[in-house]
């Protein structure tokens, strides 16, 4: 998932003009008119990034070094911010709106029962169609989503592609997950949408064409960003999972893509809220995989902390005890977590203290304890402080007379 919450609301920000630029705040000024993905992950806007980058060759939001200054552009965050800043009636990026290719004044009423007269019956060539449904969608504006008003739009939309399959072409594709996207951010069309029982296997199909029709990696992340917001509910969460959900969102961990990967994690993880998500979680083999394809995010470390985990990923974890100390210590060279993902990462400690302790080898022992000590004065889940204390207690058991595990 993207830095901040970006399913709730859109606060990521640009830098503006200031005279003094060293004191200014660059995510809280304004909307991101470009954001673009860094190597560390998080997204910023392009803007700031060029004149950040030009001072330091540090993440903006973590404060690390980042391994290289290359920036990719981050559609799905764009057009993301653009269905926040319709329903929140605010003027949305330009760029943006030249990618939707739609106006951003809502029609009129007039216009609305042309396009339902349009839309009625049967519907015309898909371009005419995608763009009209665009149309309809931007009538909300958070006060009663489309969707609620006309729920025949959704199968409309569904039903397309089969209508118009000889001339469905990938730029379509993903003109329509865009719309399905963005209407999703609704919580009314939500419900609508989550019982629409043909949009999982549409869902699923956008996926297994990908590489024949030559799709882009923000298409996927799309996705994968439907099966978030649509889990909610458990009818669409376990038609998902019936239609082998799962297995495609662990395929899509595979994929070399930041956005891809962090979406797709986040996706298993609203699947995983039921045992019938964990056990399937388990069956394919998504802990190992997910350990295969490793992010430091606070989704990540949740998530692999919540699944089940076969032998081989336990001993997986257990490789990787370093990796684990050194985010609960607070010097990962890239990425960043929160209190969560630390919490997260306490738990997986634990489970190399129960398994192989011979595997945390801390630099210096003294100053790890002190780190979890330090943690648990502050606000921390009660089964995280039990954990820390069984923590505490082995390495005490395992090494009463050391304060250095050597390599």
């Amino acid at each position: 998932m993207l830095h901040g919450d970006h399913r709730s609301s859109v606060h990521w920000k640009k830098i503006f003009s200031s005279s003094n630029q060293e004191n200014a705040n660059p995510l809280m000024e304004n909307v991101m008119d470009d954001p673009v993905t860094l190597a560390s992950g998080y997204s910023v806007d392009q803007t700031y990034y060029q004149w950040f980058v030009s001072q330091k060759n540090t993440c903006p939001v973590s404060g690390h070094s980042l391994p290289h200054s290359i920036s990719v552009p981050n559609h799905l965050l764009r057009d993301m911010i653009a269905a926040w800043c319709l329903d929140h009636s605010k003027l949305a990026p330009s760029t943006t709106a030249d990618i939707l290719s739609v106006p951003w004044i809502p029609p009129s009423e007039e216009q609305i029962q042309v396009i339902l007269e349009k839309l009625s019956g049967s519907s015309g060539p898909p371009k005419e169609t995608l763009h009209l449904i665009q149309l309809m969608s931007k009538t909300s504006k958070g006060v009663q989503p489309c969707l609620e008003k006309w729920p025949d739009l959704a199968a409309v939309l569904l039903d397309l592609k089969k209508k118009w399959k000889l001339l469905w072409t990938p730029d379509l594709e993903e003109e329509r997950i865009t719309i399905i996207l963005n209407l999703s951010m609704h919580r009314p069309n939500r419900e609508i949408l989550a019982e629409q029982r043909k949009l999982p296997g549409v869902l699923l199909k956008v996926i297994e064409k990908a590489d024949s029709l030559g799709s882009s990696a923000s298409l996927l992340a799309m996705v994968a960003s439907i099966i978030f917001l649509l889990s909610e509910f458990g009818m669409f969460r376990k038609k998902m999972l019936d239609i082998r959900g799962m297995k495609m969102l662990r395929d899509l961990l595979k994929i070399e893509d930041v956005v891809v990967r962090k979406e797709s994690g986040t996706a298993i993880l609203a699947l995983c809220t039921d045992e019938e998500g964990k056990t399937l979680a388990e069956d394919y083999n998504v802990a190992d995989t997910l350990l295969e394809c490793f992010m430091v995010t606070d989704e990540f470390l949740l998530l692999l902390e919540r699944l089940p985990k076969s032998p081989h990923a336990l001993d997986k974890i257990c490789d990787r005890a370093v990796e684990w100390v050194n985010i609960i210590m607070g010097e990962h060279a890239s990425g960043m977590v929160t209190s969560r993902g630390i919490h997260s990462a306490i738990s997986l400690i634990s489970i190399i203290a129960e398994r192989d302790v011979g595997k945390l080898k801390v630099k210096n022992l003294e100053d790890f304890k002190e780190r979890l000590r330090e943690l648990t004065s502050k606000r921390m889940p009660m089964q995280t402080m039990f954990l820390v204390d069984r923590i505490m207690k082995t390495l005490s058991e395992m090494f009463p007379a050391h304060s250095q595990l050597q390599n």
